[in-house]
């Protein structure tokens, strides 16, 4: 019996839930794939149906559909609902960011075996991600130190790994497309989250990124606004709320950032200072008592930044 994979599962659902053909090109664009992906995605589509005794029809120019009956496609789609059989294929951008996002908040070094295990990967493509999430650390003067039997780290300030969390999930990297999505509605949405339970790195991404609090974040940035008495850009908003969700959960951590004495001073000085103290002490509320002044000052900076 052929397993699907996540990517052929989420690819059957589209042409399930779809009214008419559906060509590869518009496939790709909804699934974030290239077409020749969509192309070899659908030979195991099409092994599977037939396994089940419904045909995949390719019309060159037209698209893609299924052929059967209403009846049969929503007795297909409980199926893959409830399917638990399915194998989690990553893109090598899907790895290398879980790797990136892993060893970034990680306390201590990670071997390769470990990475391996969480990926499920040969040690010749767990290095080689490696090698890439390097060359992306290294634009932002960060190292990824390697030690033999000792494991990999990220070394860097508090500050640059922050910033360098939020960047990955705000997309700015090279890898491809964001493992997140943000609104305002949902937050910080992790699509593979639903998969997790299919491999350890997946589930342990989830956990990371459920541990910040974003709805809280956004209700500071709202206040924010209120208290200057204008509006930020809508992705100033949503960024801003990342940015101060990262620091709580860092806060609460235990890992403090540094601002010097002559910049803090200058803060203090500022309106936005109080605002400042208000969203510390909410931020902070029934998880960190005080927060360092250094770290008030990190929000105050951001706040000043935020278009």
């Amino acid at each position: 019996m052929t397993v699907l994979t996540t990517r052929q599962r989420d690819l059957l659902q589209l042409l399930l839930r779809a009214n008419l053909p559906l060509g590869a090109a518009e496939l790709a664009t909804e699934m974030q794939l290239t077409p020749r992906q969509v192309t070899y995605d659908l030979k195991g589509v099409r092994h599977w149906l037939n396994q089940h005794g419904v045909a995949l029809k390719i019309t060159p120019g037209i698209g893609v559909e299924l052929e059967c009956s209403p009846d049969r496609q929503h007795a297909l789609a409980a199926e893959l609902s409830a399917a638990s059989d399915l194998q989690l294929v990553l893109t090598a951008s899907q790895r290398q960011q879980l790797i990136a996002l892993i060893l970034l908040v990680s306390e201590e070094p990670m071997i390769l075996y470990q990475l391996q295990q969480l990926l499920q990967m040969s040690r010749t493509t767990v290095l080689k991600d490696l090698d890439e999430l390097e060359a992306w650390l290294t634009e932002r003067q960060i190292t990824l130190e390697r030690r033999p039997n000792y494991g990999f780290w990220i070394a860097c300030s508090e500050q640059e790994r922050r910033q360098a969390v939020a960047a990955l999930l705000w997309g700015e990297t090279p890898f491809g497309p964001s493992l997140t999505t943000m609104n305002h509605r949902k937050g910080l949405v992790f699509p593979l989250a639903a998969d997790a339970h299919l491999l350890d790195a997946v589930k342990e991404a989830s956990e990371i990124i459920q541990r910040w609090d974003m709805r809280r974040a956004a209700s500071q940035v709202a206040y924010a606004e209120a208290q200057l008495g204008g509006r930020f850009t809508d992705d100033a908003v949503l960024h801003l709320a990342l940015v101060l969700a990262i620091q709580a959960q860092r806060v609460q951590d235990g890992h403090v950032t540094a601002v010097s004495p002559t910049r803090l001073q200058w803060l203090q000085t500022l309106p936005t200072w109080q605002i400042a103290v208000h969203i510390a002490r909410r931020l902070g509320w029934r998880k960190v008592d005080t927060w360092p002044v250094a770290e008030i000052g990190y929000v105050a900076m951001h706040i000043l930044a935020t278009p």
